[in-house]
Formats: structure tokens, C-alpha cells, sequence
């Protein structure tokens, strides 16, 4: 290949003067085949070194566009998931504070129907407490008729928090 380049390179030549150290110059009159020849060689060889990294470094510099997209993929993967988990956290969160409305509002309740009924509370009051508190209707009923129809709000609250 570099044969080639001198080769084409014979067909037209350009002179340049180059400036070298005298004792390089003198030291170079035992290279094989002349000085010009090695400076040709010398450039080609440099030429064709160059030539063949430069698809290498694109190469590398697409394995790492590559790199970088894997990256990014990864990093937005991971932001959704703490998206999402933050999303979940701050659903179960308002559950709870829910749930404790609730209960509380079945606290209210109860006693509002022990106040206005005393025995004549129905089933469909006991089922009301139910859906509200989460306790069975039967278990509510069973504790309101322990305490005789008349529980603190403090028993009932205990009741239902159990």
C-alpha cells in the first residue's frame, strides 16, 4: 500500500524544504534507500496510521452514543419507578387518613344512635357502622348490647380501634 502511494506519488512531486538538525542529517546517509525515500515512506505510514484510527475512533464513539442511550433508558426506567412508588406511598397514605376518618366518623355515629335509639337501633344502623368502621355488623351489635346500650365514647372508640 505504501508502495502504491510512492508509486502515484512519482507522477507528480512537490519539493519542500525541511529544516533538520545537521547531525540527523548526517546520521541518515545509511538509511536504505536514501533519505527522500524513508520521508515518503515515513509520511504514508503516518497517513495510513491515521486513516485506520479514524474508524476505530468513530466506532468508540458510537459505542458510546450507545452507552449513553442505555444510560438514559436506565435513568428514565428508574425515575418512573420512583415515580410510581411515590404514587403508591401517597395513595396508601391517604387510605389511611381515610380509614381513620372513618372510624372516627363511626365513633360520632354510634354514639348519635346510642343517644337517639338506646335499643331500637336496627340492622341497617349496625350495617351503616359497618361499612364506615369495617367491623362486622354483628360484632358491633354484640358489643353495644355488652355494655347494656349505654358505652362511653371512650369504650367505643377503644371498640372500634381494636
Amino acid at each position: 500500500m505504501i508502495e502504491d502511494s510512492i508509486q502515484k506519488s512519482k507522477s507528480k512531486t512537490i519539493q519542500r524544504s525541511i529544516q533538520v538538525p545537521a547531525d540527523i542529517w548526517d546520521a541518515s546517509k545509511c538509511i536504505p534507500g536514501g533519505r527522500t525515500k524513508f520521508i515518503i515512506e515515513s509520511l504514508a505510514s503516518a497517513i495510513n496510521a491515521y486513516k485506520t484510527e479514524l474508524p476505530k475512533l468513530r466506532m468508540e464513539v458510537e459505542e458510546l452514543n450507545i452507552q449513553i442511550c442505555s444510560m438514559e433508558a436506565l435513568r428514565s426506567a428508574k425515575l418512573s419507578r420512583i415515580a410510581d412508588l411515590e404514587a403508591e406511598a401517597e395513595n396508601d397514605l391517604k387510605e389511611a387518613v381515610m380509614h381513620q376518618q372513618n372510624i372516627e366518623q363511626a365513633i360520632i355515629e354510634t354514639s348519635r344512635l346510642l343517644k337517639n335509639f338506646r335499643r331500637n337501633i336496627t340492622k341497617s344502623h349496625f350495617l351503616r357502622l359497618e361499612e364506615l368502621s369495617g367491623t362486622p355488623a354483628c360484632d358491633i351489635e354484640v358489643f353495644i348490647k355488652e355494655m347494656k346500650y349505654r358505652p362511653t365514647e371512650e369504650q367505643i372508640r377503644e371498640f372500634f380501634l381494636r
